[in-house]
């Protein structure tokens, strides 16, 4: 995240809030891109879905970090991956 920001200063868009899936619980924003970070099959992502860590797997998460847009969401990430380990992913894709 602190390299997003990085980049987002640089070209002045400073008023762009950047943060975990809890930063935006309960706001809604015009836009919203959510980068899902995991891109390719390793232990991580497997642990991850194993014990329901990060909003990969776990549904409410995802659900707030769906939900908080109102005219545009944008999901950055590896479809085939997140579709694969979790149906509610797999369904929204």
């Amino acid at each position: 995240m602190v390299k997003i920001i990085d980049e987002l200063r640089k070209i002045n868009l400073n008023k762009v809030s950047t943060g975990t899936v809890e930063f935006f619980q309960g706001q809604e924003r015009r836009i919203i891109i959510i980068s899902t970070v995991r891109s390719r099959q390793d232990s991580h992502l497997q642990s991850d879905a194993k014990f329901r860590i990060g909003f990969v797997s776990n549904f409410k998460r995802m659900n707030v970090a769906i939900s908080r847009a109102m005219d545009g969401l944008f999901i950055v990430g590896n479809a085939k991956l997140l579709g694969k380990y979790d149906t509610h992913w797999n369904k929204l894709i």
